[in-house]
């Protein structure tokens, strides 16, 4: 079933919007770099690596567009509906553009390019699951108090390392959300449960030591408040709490940086 607006929440949906944001972007920016940066929403942060988050982006939208293209297949609808559209939006997906004029990328997303996407997105199912504006804006909130938590002096190098593998994770997951839906930040939080579970021993070696420092607690709750609010938005929330009851059952402390924040939510 497709949403009231006429757009359906799936990955059609998704792109149509993202790309009619981009194309308002290069609109206002002479260079493409600057409108896809803008689009993506980059920090100021992560202005220094823009490129390659550009370039996530770029192949992101191909998946995606490989995998719209299959479900219309699989739907039994004609491949010239959409097909002349979507290989011109592949053309915008040359990264040699992203150096070029924004013109030479937004001639590729016509009007009629976009309401294929607007098409495939009525027609084809919703996702059972996705996660909205309010939800990501209130998760980067967290984020940024992670990062902050994380510039403190007097943290121990693996658990800062581990922490700093969670936000990097978080930063693409956000970044991708337009395009991928919850499917990187999914994949964000079960990365931050099993980096936990293979670092455990180091990790609970340097709480053992250092874990009542003002500095270390922090990190330690910013790391709970921001999994805890991530796996919540994807729905993983009573899964991650069944998971580590039992690093809490045999006292691992580490464990607690996760379930404590997350065990009351299964309640």
């Amino acid at each position: 079933m497709s949403t009231g607006r006429g757009l359906g929440n799936n990955a059609a949906g998704r792109l149509y919007t993202f790309f009619t944001e981009l194309r308002n972007s290069l609109a206002s920016y002479k260079e493409a770099q600057k409108a896809w940066a803008q689009t993506l929403k980059l920090s100021s942060e992560e202005q220094g690596v823009a490129g390659y988050r550009i370039a996530e982006a770029i192949v992101a939208c191909d998946r995606e567009l490989n995998l719209i293209t299959a479900a219309l297949r699989d739907g039994n609808y004609a491949d010239n509906l959409t097909s002349p559209y979507l290989h011109t939006l592949r053309n915008a997906l040359n990264i040699n553009l992203v150096q070029g004029s924004s013109s030479q990328t937004n001639q590729y997303l016509r009007e009629e390019v976009l309401l294929s996407l607007r098409w495939a997105s009525v027609v084809l199912p919703d996702e059972d699951h996705q996660a909205t504006a309010e939800s990501m804006a209130e998760l980067k909130a967290l984020v940024a108090e992670l990062e902050a938590a994380l510039k403190s002096q007097g943290i121990p190098p693996h658990f800062r390392q581990y922490a700093k593998g969670l936000l990097d994770s978080l930063r693409t997951a956000m970044t991708m959300w337009p395009i991928q839906g919850e499917a990187p930040l999914r994949n964000a939080v079960r990365k931050a449960v099993a980096d936990a579970q293979f670092e455990e021993e180091v990790l609970k070696a340097e709480l053992d030591e250092m874990g009542d420092h003002p500095e270390v607690e922090t990190l330690r709750e910013k790391i709970g408040s921001t999994i805890k609010k991530a796996a919540t938005i994807t729905g993983d929330i009573e899964k991650l709490s069944k998971g580590y009851g039992y690093l809490l059952d045999k006292g691992r402390e580490f464990g607690q940086i996760i379930a404590d924040s997350i065990s009351s939510l299964g309640q």
